[in-house]
């Protein structure tokens, strides 16, 4: 009886693992951090209210510390 509790915390513990693992890559994946020289190598942000983008108007992306940042 006790073997077979045991193996059941064992399960637990690798189900939930594989869980936060899986998290934590999804949200890593996620999160896109766009290298950079200068501040033309940073995409271009969009000009126009209302678009889908990193950066909306008015503000741009530069580059600070090698990684393109809206400002």
């Amino acid at each position: 009886m006790q073997r077979r509790r045991n193996m059941a915390i064992l399960l637990k513990f690798v189900y939930i693992m594989i869980i936060y693992l899986f998290v934590v890559l999804v949200v890593v994946e996620g999160y896109s951090v766009y290298g950079c020289n200068d501040d033309t190598d940073c995409p271009p942000s969009c000009t126009t209210r209302g678009c889908p983008d990193s950066c909306a108007y008015p503000h741009v992306l530069r580059c600070i510390g090698k990684n393109c940042v809206c400002t």
